[in-house]
């Protein structure tokens, strides 16, 4: 999507004041536009289906992982499902969101403008709802004293000043720790590259020509022919006109002045930007449906690396923004949420067949722990834990040695 001023103001005369808003727009412009002459913005980057794959695969991915409230134990913890919170991270935080639907839309947020708010409603200390703000229009400033200022333009003119503990705010990578950066700011030529591509891949297919060029005449074209040639080029033109001959007249001819699409290696510099996209957002191929690379031996091990080094970073701004923003500062060290990766974590069946009976043979999990896990029902007595018979504590071994040392015996073999 090229921005251009005549199209935004359609004006054919244009006044004095047409004109500086011209000037104004043109340098409001300058931070979207790349080399390329591609206009970068979240709207136009999510038109290029790697990114718009990339941000829907790991804003789904966040929403589908249950997120629950925990409450610490001298051994171990348990589901706080008693805490008003818990019901606003787990099920609906809002009245006409479900928690999936939050989840998405603010990591969206985080992956296209590198910030995420949401407003904290509250009665007391207690907090009610979770409303997600529109991140284009929240201005946040650090102030001398090293506080933060959150001021948000209402719909309908002016702007509200928000308490910063009334704020809910998800950062991405930050380079100042007040404002997260989002790839688009950094990586705007790539993106600018691919939509070029992509455009002008769109107008080689939707024209008549396989590039730039002219019509050449052997002499003088008259004014009755040129008339009938510019209407037909104009009125024929389009994909859906793409069989519908245009008649040269008196001679002409077509010559090309652009190379074409295979000199220009049109599909390998697609695919590459498909990598490139891939790459901001450490976005294995595969997940993509990008397979010209995947084996069946390396795509488990690339599932298992996205989760632990892509999606894991993200849950954990997810939990301790939730920790400061959201619990009180006396029920943070009781308190904590955490996003549930068992079941991206767990492995096929084979797999989790020997991960669970290790841990159970040695007495680590219970069978009700392992149901759990398998997200299936219980049993009345499976909570006990199970050791086996051959096996004593360390401490009883010393103490036997000991003995028979004691009374000059020799230690058993």
């Amino acid at each position: 999507m090229r921005l251009s001023l005549k199209t935004l103001w359609p004006w054919s005369r244009k006044s004095a004041d047409a004109l500086a808003n011209d000037a104004l727009l043109a340098r409001l412009l300058d931070d979207y536009r790349s080399k390329t002459g591609m206009a970068v913005t979240p709207a136009t980057v999510m038109r290029l289906t790697a990114c718009f794959a990339c941000v829907r695969n790991l804003s789904e991915d966040m929403a589908k992982l249950p997120l629950h409230l925990y409450r610490r134990r001298e051994r171990g913890k348990d589901r706080a499902v008693d805490h008003p919170l818990y019901g606003l991270l787990n099920g609906a935080p809002n009245d006409w969101q479900t928690s999936f639907e939050f989840v998405q839309l603010m990591q969206a947020h985080m992956l296209l403008r590198g910030n995420a708010y949401a407003r904290i409603v509250r009665s007391g200390k207690r907090v009610l709802e979770l409303l997600p703000l529109d991140p284009r229009r929240m201005s946040v400033k650090q102030l001398d004293d090293f506080s933060l200022q959150y001021r948000y333009q209402a719909a309908k003119g002016g702007s509200i000043d928000l308490d910063p503990r009334d704020v809910l705010h998800l950062r991405g990578l930050t380079l100042d720790g007040v404002r997260g950066v989002t790839p688009i700011e950094y990586a705007r030529e790539a993106f600018a590259l691919g939509l070029a591509a992509e455009e002008h891949g769109a107008r080689m297919f939707g024209g008549r020509v396989t590039g730039p060029g002219v019509l050449k005449h052997p002499g003088k074209m008259s004014d009755p022919a040129y008339a009938r040639l510019k209407d037909s080029w104009k009125e024929n033109g389009g994909l859906e006109n793409a069989d519908a001959p245009v008649i040269l007249e008196e001679g002409m001819t077509w010559e090309s002045l652009g190379l074409k699409l295979a000199d220009l290696q049109f599909l390998e510099t697609r695919k590459f930007q498909v990598e490139e996209i891939a790459r901001l957002y450490r976005m294995p191929l595969h997940k993509i449906n990008s397979m010209d690379k995947a084996t069946f031996s390396n795509i488990e091990h690339q599932s298992q690396e996205y989760v632990t080094d892509t999606l894991l970073p993200w849950a954990r701004r997810w939990e301790q923004a939730i920790a400061r923003d959201l619990l009180q500062p006396a029920d943070r060290s009781q308190y904590y949420a955490a996003f549930l990766f068992n079941s991206l974590l767990r492995g096929d069946v084979t797999s989790r067949g020997e991960f669970y009976g290790k841990l159970f043979n040695n007495g680590a999990l219970s069978p009700n722990q392992i149901l759990e896990m398998e997200d299936m029902d219980g049993y009345d007595g499976g909570d006990i834990r199970m050791v086996p018979l051959n096996m004593v504590p360390v401490d009883m071994v010393r103490e036997v040695v000991g003995q028979q040392r004691a009374g000059g015996g020799s230690p058993p073999r």
